[in-house]
């Protein structure tokens, strides 16, 4: 009971204060590889990326029904600085992003997760046509950060795991600025964790989870329409625009995934330059549209689910980024049948675009 909002405002705090507590604290030592991603990239990395990174991170709270179907996974925060193996050319790389860790298992001595990662990046030294053209990775200091980690953690004490895994990190500007290349880097890590009592999962899990059911309504099915703009790599040509629409319908595979296709429509303005500079004859607006069938995965947040989809152009008169493309997005239900979406669109390691939009499900 409340007596005053003063009092219910304090009350509230306290317990979120409680939910979330004291944060589990992770250091990793990383050694990798720079993955060069064309021919015209062989050459620039000179030795083996060095890595550090620190996590802060908290139990989830249970309290949405998320928390439970992945098995109370933990937030946090993601702190990341790498050499990325020719420090001449291209300095040094470092992230902030938010994260979800998502545990697969119960072992109280052993678990292995996936860590999900998405970001601001900044790197220090970038392309320069006066000082740094070979640097042909990124044009841009501020970029966006993703990362996928497998980790494997062992408990060695009541609040110390240690453990090793695996990192992907990609760095992109989403073609904002060119050039665009992307830099990806691969490594394998050691790593330390400490471990305060709020965060024990499997306690959490004994007093406190509850089974999550299938939802009722198993199809899914949404209209979106995305807007981006880009650069090509030929120099002075400013931003072009892109606009793409599509549909996607999928299905609900138990209560986190759904799998499904899409049919994407894609106007690029990019394109006709781009064949212009090519030599191609008879160049007209209808080589910028593209037409593409994916296929579709969803990871179900409640309010939010991320997409990846991989697909291939059934319809494509430029034929210059191959005929396979993939989309990563998130998406937000902001209403009944509104969302909103952030995506990126890439040709392999390559993106091609980034593109804010709006949609409506059914």
């Amino acid at each position: 009971m409340c007596f005053g909002l003063l009092f219910c405002a304090h009350a509230q705090e306290s317990a979120e204060v409680r939910a979330f507590g004291k944060p589990s604290i992770l250091a990793s030592a990383h050694a990798g590889y720079l993955i060069p991603h064309g021919p015209q990239l062989q050459g620039l990395v000179t030795k083996h990326t060095q890595e550090f990174n620190v996590n802060v991170e908290w139990l989830t709270s249970g309290k949405r029904d998320w928390h439970h179907a992945y098995g109370r996974p933990f937030i946090g925060l993601d702190i990341w600085g790498a050499d990325p193996g020719n420090r001449d050319l291209l300095g040094l790389q470092f992230s902030l992003a938010p994260y979800i860790r998502i545990p697969f298992n119960k072992n109280p001595f052993f678990t292995n997760s996936l860590k999900i990662v998405a970001g601001v990046g900044y790197i220090s030294k970038i392309w320069d046509i006066d000082n740094n053209t070979k640097a042909i990775f990124v044009g841009s200091h501020f970029n966006a950060a993703l990362a996928l980690e497998y980790h494997v953690d062992f408990q060695v004490s009541e609040h110390l795991q240690l453990g090793t895994g695996l990192r992907f990190s990609h760095f992109s500007n989403g073609a904002f600025r060119t050039p665009n290349k992307g830099t990806n880097l691969a490594s394998i890590f050691l790593a330390a964790r400490f471990v305060p009592d709020n965060n024990d999962r499997l306690k959490a899990l004994e007093t406190g989870s509850r089974e999550i059911g299938i939802p009722e309504k198993r199809w899914r099915t949404a209209i979106f329409g995305g807007f981006g703009l880009k650069e090509i790599g030929t120099p002075n040509q400013g931003k072009f625009a892109s606009y793409s629409a599509n549909i996607t319908s999928t299905y609900a595979i138990g209560n986190k995934v759904n799998l499904g296709a899409s049919l994407d429509y894609f106007y690029t303005s990019s394109l006709i330059p781009i064949l212009e500079d090519l030599g191609r004859l008879g160049v007209s607006r209808k080589y910028a549209n593209r037409l593409g069938l994916a296929g579709v995965f969803n990871l179900n947040f409640d309010t939010w689910y991320i997409e990846i989809s991989t697909g291939a152009y059934v319809m494509d008169y430029a034929k210059v980024n191959g005929s396979v493309y993939s989309r990563f997005a998130i998406y937000y239900i902001i209403a009944d049948h509104w969302l909103v979406g952030a995506r990126l669109k890439t040709h392999f390691a390559k993106a091609d675009n980034f593109e804010l939009g709006l949609g409506w499900q059914f």
